[in-house]
Formats: structure tokens, sequence, C-alpha cells
């Protein structure tokens, strides 16, 4: 179908008519608010019920009596917040949180089983957020746990009917906001577990270089306070998500293998990575060789394996299965650190080496499997 000059010009006003319809339709206050109209708050309250001289007033049930608001300051109208409340989102493994009530947040974090230290990782994801984002620390005790943020500023773009935008560039007005927060930080002995409060300290809003707001109720203090610091655990949890895949890149890394001796002096193979880097790539390659995993060790170095020779339904079609000529029996494999290096024992299971003859059998196969750039599996 052809558009001519003028439909297709008719049907670009109407499609931006749309658009700066769909963008600008609902303002800030039109999203706090309950829509229809507050006639209710013109209502006179009843009266009582008038009992005439020299009767008596009817029994009454007060079950479903309504009590009288305790404060005079309860939000009618307009002025209520009808909005969800803002949630912390624990988002990183270890965290969860804590009731909190009013404009404070707070949020456990544990590092039981990671064992790292929850005072340096807390203070170092919160750092690098704020680095992100251009925030200065005003005043920060690391070892006290305290930390207040210098102001930084934020902007809302409005519209001329006052309504948010986000990226119109015809937009006359602009919001600045500027905040501050105070963080605690509190952990225990042995600082594999912490509680992080966050509070809003400052908060102004200037239109045109006048101040238009410096205050705020404590739902937004709050809401405030929680979108700060999801942003955090947002920035913490992406970043642990890329330390697992670089941990899992490394794995699947190449490493060198070479004929020498343990700390012992056994005959051994020794891996040009350290322990932990050749134990997980062990582990991948063992199947390769014909070696089943039966149990493992780590605080010793120790995989208890049997070998079974190939079993692939491929290798047995086509005959590409490693040939390794020793007993199918049950074997011990010793990892041993040797700080940037790591040595390879085979021992028999019961702790008796196997001799040269039948290290040298496996090498090739295992020199191979440990220095391929992926791996088959």
């Amino acid at each position: 179908m052809k558009l001519n000059g003028m439909k297709w010009f008719r049907f670009c006003v109407v499609a931006l008519s749309s658009v700066s319809v769909l963008i600008g339709c609902t303002s800030a206050e039109d999203r706090r608010t309950a829509s229809g109209n507050y006639d209710y708050l013109d209502v006179m309250p009843s009266r009582g019920l008038a009992i005439p001289e020299g009767l008596n007033a009817p029994a009454t049930n007060e079950e479903y009596a309504i009590d009288d608001l305790e404060s005079a300051s309860a939000a009618y109208g307009r002025e209520l917040d009808i909005r969800a409340p803002a949630q912390v989102l624990p988002l990183v493994e270890g965290s969860n949180v804590k009731n909190s009530t009013g404009s404070k947040i707070s949020i456990n974090f544990s590092l039981e089983e990671s064992g790292g230290n929850v005072r340096d990782e807390v203070w170092r994801v919160l750092w690098e957020y704020f680095y992100e984002k251009g925030i200065r620390a005003r005043f920060w005790d690391k070892q006290g746990g305290v930390l207040i943020t210098d102001w930084f500023h934020s902007d809302i773009k409005l519209s001329e009917d006052n309504t948010i935008i986000d990226t119109l560039t015809f937009s006359e007005k602009v919001i600045h906001i500027r905040q501050r927060y105070l963080f605690s930080l509190d952990v225990n002995e042995r600082e594999d577990k912490g509680t992080l409060t966050a509070s809003l300290l400052g908060y102004e809003e200037t239109l045109d270089n006048r101040k238009v707001a410096d205050t705020l109720t404590d739902i937004d203090k709050r809401r405030y306070t929680v979108n700060l610091l999801n942003g955090a655990i947002g920035h913490y949890e992406f970043k642990k998500r890329v330390d697992a895949h670089q941990k899992d890149q490394q794995k699947l890394k190449p490493i060198t293998l070479s004929v020498g001796q343990d700390a012992s002096g056994l005959p051994a193979f020794i891996a040009s990575a350290g322990f932990e880097r050749t134990w997980s790539r062990l582990a991948l390659v063992i199947a390769d060789l014909g070696f089943t995993i039966e149990d493992r060790n780590k605080s010793i170095g120790t995989y208890y394996v049997r070998y079974h020779g190939s079993q692939s339904l491929w290798e047995s079609i086509w005959g590409d299965g490693i040939d390794i000529d020793i007993p199918k029996e049950q074997y011990q494999i010793l990892l041993g650190d040797l700080g940037n290096s790591t040595s390879i024992t085979l021992l028999s299971i019961e702790n008796r080496p196997v001799g040269e003859e039948r290290l040298a059998e496996i090498y090739d196969a295992l020199k191979d499997a440990m220095e391929r750039g992926v791996i088959n599996q």
C-alpha cells in the first residue's frame, strides 16, 4: 500500500499525537492518587440517634464500630498515597531483608558459605556503585561502620502540562533533585555477617533555580532509599554473576602438563596452574580418559576413581576412543599444591604408587585433555 504526500503527512501527525498522549497521559500526581472524585470528604458526619425524653436508648453492638483516628494528620483524598510500597530486592545469595519501619531500611548479608569478609565486601560494593553513579562520600569510617554521602543530583523532566517524560527534547521544565544518605554497617565478631542500614539525610527540589521542596513524607523517604539500595544490590548481584562466569571460563582454559615429581619425590605430572584451577579442570576431563569419579575429598586433594575404558557410543562406532593400557580397577588421583603449579599423582586404592610405566600410559591422553581449548562432553 502506498501513501501520497498529504496522507503520509496526516498519518505522521496522528502517530506523533498518539505517542505524545501515551507518554504524557499520566502525571506523577496521578500515579500516586486514586482516580474518581472526593465528594465524600465534604459529607457531614451523621448525628447520633436522638432519644426522646422518657425513653430508654436501644441496646447497641459495638463489634463493627470504627475507631476514631488517633492522628489528626491522617491522609485523605488526594493526600492519600495509593502506590504499592517500595520493596528491597535481596537478589544476592546470602542476603535477606530485615524488618524495618519508617524511612530507615536494613538488609542482612551473610558470607558464611564463601568465607569472605562482610565488612570489606559491602563497602567495596557500595564504593563501586557510587563511583559508577558519580556519588562521592563526605564522610567514611570503614571500621566504625559509617558512610555519609555528599549531595548528588538527579533530574526529572516535565512537559508543558507537568507530566513526567524521559527522552522528549521539547521539555521546558526540569526539576533538579539533590539527595544525601547515611549508611551504617554492623558486623559480627567473625565479620562473616552484617546488617547495612540506609536512611535519607537530606532532600531538595529546585525548579528554575528556585527551591520548590525540601521535605518528604516517610513513604517517599522510604521509596527513595529503597531505590538507591536496590541499585547497589543489583550492581552487587551483576558483579557476582560476572565473577562466576569468569571462574567458569577459567575452568575451560588449557592447562599445560609436564612430567616431574610431587612434594614427596614420587613420579607425577606437573600442571601449569594452581590447585583450584587444576582440581576443577581435572573433574571436567577425567571422564574423557575412561575414568568414573566415585568419590572425592578436596581437603586432601584426592579423587577416588575407577577406570573402565572408553564406553562412548560414538567412539565405539568410529573407533575413536582413547586406549589406555592399565588394569580396569579403582585408583586414587592425588593433587598436590605447589603454589603456581600442581602435582598430579596416580595411586592404587591401597595408596601405593602405580609406577612410571602406568603413568606413561596415561600421560599423552591426560596431556591432550588438559591442554584442549574446548572440552568434548
